[in-house]
């Protein structure tokens, strides 16, 4: 068995790997979030600049950069999309342990109550043979001192 520390240690990590999974997706999908929004902003910029362009004699050109802008689109919301049940996941993890922990110190404090009442119990029980203990100690210490008194009065009676 481990120390105090080892055992703190191994109950907590996992929430701690909780938490861990938890803030990198969150760390992501802002990292993400911002580097799409910028993406985004340019890659509508330069829809519209095609598309006014396929207006004019370069339609084969816009059609097929648009189908990029549109698939590229599409690839950031479903990497969005991942990002977001990373954090679920994350969530969950946080919940599970959560009610594991909870779980256990329910246990732990049911075995407390239970090891409480067994401990006040023996502490009657060791209460009233002590009592009991002192009141066997009384007399035979009462018994005692009357042997001596009469040991003595023995003796006095031997010498007249």
């Amino acid at each position: 068995m481990g120390s105090v520390t080892e055992r703190t240690k191994r109950k907590n990590w996992p929430i701690i790997s909780g938490v861990v999974i938890l803030l990198l997706a969150v760390l992501l999908l802002v990292s993400f979030s911002i580097f799409s929004s910028r993406t985004y902003t340019v890659l509508s910029q330069y829809q519209h600049d095609f598309l006014d362009m396929s207006q004019g004699e370069d339609i084969e050109v816009g059609t097929s950069m648009l189908r990029y802008i549109k698939n590229t689109q599409r690839i950031f919301f479903m990497v969005s999309g991942v990002f977001v049940i990373f954090i679920l996941i994350g969530l969950y993890v946080l919940i599970y342990w959560n009610r594991l922990l909870h779980n256990q110190i329910k246990e732990r404090t049911k075995e407390f109550l239970t090891q409480t009442k067994k401990l006040k119990k023996s502490e009657k029980d060791l209460a009233s043979t002590i009592d009991q203990l002192e009141k066997i100690n009384s007399i035979m210490v009462g018994r005692e001192l009357k042997m001596i008194d009469m040991k003595k009065e023995l003796k006095n009676l031997k010498k007249k």
